[in-house]
């Protein structure tokens, strides 16, 4: 077997779709609708921003005959000038190649592109096992704040509210549909204006929004956001898809958040992220989901249960700081249009 990897060119996306048709599973069940098998601008987008010659997937060829696909998301799609950090995401193989399709993968991507942060999200438990071996694996922390005038529909035993404590700093919510500068941020991996510009503001899949947060006049930090309206049960949520800033334990954003909800009649706010200090979004006026619980997690289709969200770094150069949120990676792009 003559096997060779490398870049999938921009002239070979029909290829990467026709591969896709013929071998992506779910549970093991070959699926025929996924969105990269039918819609070139989801792959342009989220793998080839740019328009380069050469996109973001990564082919192992038998051959000329694609028979493995990696999908690689670079902080730098949106952003040539951020450093060398990246998402694993679509992953698959056709029946043809035997060989060790993750661990190939992986070699590939170390000697080669050498990240400074390389992590995946949103896996199975099969996968879970492999990942465990070779990295480490975390689950997604899940907080939200709830509409307390709403009788909830989407979600389930949640709570509405919340004693405040003392010492405490109200901030100011303000909505704009633009960003005029970033607030002061010590995580990792670090973005840019341009990122989330050209990643959210001027998605064409999706219409988001930034929620800013300010001490005084200073903005401290801001939530990208989108609505998500459930049409079959007559109600909208608010999802919080990335984060910038700094957030301290003294801030809180209960009461502003929740006139924001009343106001539009959103049943609730939710927030998967990793990363962020103990207590630091429960301070701030968020409650963390309990088991007992049900914030749905899928909406492209709507299912009405919950789904956890795992997160598997490979490697990190910046080891402390590191906060990472649902829209890393591909957990935020379209699987209907």
């Amino acid at each position: 077997m003559s096997i060779k990897i490398r870049y999938l060119l921009n002239s070979e996306i029909k290829k990467f779709q026709n591969f896709v048709l013929d071998n992506w599973k779910s549970n093991n069940i070959l699926k025929k609708n996924h969105i990269l098998s039918k819609e070139k601008n989801v792959i342009s987008f989220y793998y080839n921003f740019k328009k380069k010659k050469k996109i973001n997937i990564l082919g192992i060829f038998n051959k000329k005959v694609l028979v493995g696909a990696l999908g690689l998301i670079p902080y730098n799609n949106w952003d040539y000038k951020l450093k060398k950090d990246f998402f694993m995401a679509f992953m698959a193989k056709s029946k043809k190649y035997y060989g060790d399709i993750t661990f190939n993968f992986l070699k590939k991507i170390y000697k080669d592109i050498n990240p400074n942060f390389l992590a995946v999200s949103g896996f199975n438990s099969k996968i879970k096992k492999i990942y465990n071996k070779i990295g480490n694996v975390y689950s997604f922390d899940h907080y939200y704040i709830l509409n307390p005038n709403l009788q909830p529909k989407v979600s389930q035993k949640l709570i509405a509210k919340k004693k405040k404590k003392k010492k405490i700093i109200d901030l100011k919510l303000i909505i704009s549909n633009k960003i005029q500068k970033l607030p002061y941020c010590k995580s990792f991996p670090k973005k840019s204006k341009k990122y989330f510009i050209n990643k959210y503001l001027n998605n064409p899949f999706y219409n988001y929004f930034v929620i800013n947060f300010f001490h005084g006049k200073k903005l401290v930090f801001f939530f990208i956001c989108k609505k998500i309206m459930i049409s079959k049960l007559n109600s909208s949520i608010y999802r919080i898809i990335d984060f910038y800033g700094n957030v301290k334990k003294s801030y809180n954003i209960n009461s502003e958040v929740s006139k924001l909800l009343i106001k539009n009649k959103i049943e609730y706010i939710d927030f998967k992220c990793f990363g962020f200090k103990k207590n630091i979004l429960i301070n701030l006026g968020f409650f963390k989901k309990k088991k007992n619980q049900i914030i749905p997690g899928y909406f492209e289709p709507f299912i009405k249960k919950n789904n956890e969200l795992k997160l598997c770094i490979f490697k990190n150069n910046y080891n402390k700081n590191l906060i990472i949120v649902k829209g890393d990676g591909d957990q935020d792009r379209p699987n209907i249009i």
